[in-house]
């Protein structure tokens, strides 16, 4: 960011100098021209990594389309099991980030996840914190996390996991093909003796294993 400053300096602006000193120093066609360049290409990384909100993913009809979202969210908005399922068959190759914080989804609702898993490479990060998917609906992730090549985090905190839940996570974190993970949160999922021990004996990585409470 110093380096983007800095030519913009030297191209006459870069936040503190007045407008009519840097119409001065814009006169030259070349810096003009590499000001468009540059101020196209931040306008390009920006829009590329933007997170796109829900009014923009969920359509009037109850669809879904991410456009040239890179990242998304739709935090907070109950779509349930059947949303998650028409929301999973949206995702396009390009999405790196999916937000489903708190949207009402179930053990159904993560069946249909751990399928996208299964064949999914583009996705990185999965934010799931707050949907009561339960030790059915971890089962379903661990099965298509096993299958996995890009999911470098996954939050599942309060999504009642449970011993079951997190021993058959452990079993996926152990697969060859899951060894991209490198985050898993499992706080407040009344993980016990049983189960907390398993993800963090059983993971390829350092990252950090939060087993919580």
């Amino acid at each position: 960011m110093l380096f983007v400053c800095e030519l913009v300096q030297w191209l006459g602006y870069c936040g503190g100098e007045d407008k009519r000193h840097f119409a001065g120093r814009m006169a030259s066609p070349r810096r003009r021209a590499l000001a468009s360049l540059l101020f196209a290409a931040l306008g390009t990384a920006a829009a590329q990594f933007t997170r796109c909100r829900p009014d923009k993913i969920i359509q009037p009809d109850g669809s879904f389309s991410f456009g040239n979202c890179r990242e998304a969210t739709v935090f907070g908005r109950q779509i349930g099991d059947e949303g998650i399922a028409r929301l999973v068959k949206a995702i396009p190759p390009s999405l790196k980030l999916l937000d489903i914080w708190s949207s009402g989804i179930g053990p159904l609702g993560a069946v249909a996840l751990g399928k996208l898993l299964e064949t999914n490479t583009g996705l990185e990060k999965l934010y799931m914190n707050e949907n009561e998917i339960g030790p059915v609906g971890a089962k379903a992730l661990a099965a298509g996390l096993a299958k996995n090549r890009g999911l470098n985090t996954l939050w599942l905190s309060s999504c009642g996991v449970g011993d079951e839940g997190a021993t058959a996570l452990a079993g996926a974190l152990s697969k060859t093909q899951a060894q991209t993970l490198e985050v898993l949160d499992l706080w407040n999922n009344s993980i016990g003796p049983t189960g907390a021990p398993a993800p963090r004996t059983r993971a390829p990585s350092p990252g950090p294993i939060n087993c919580g409470p």
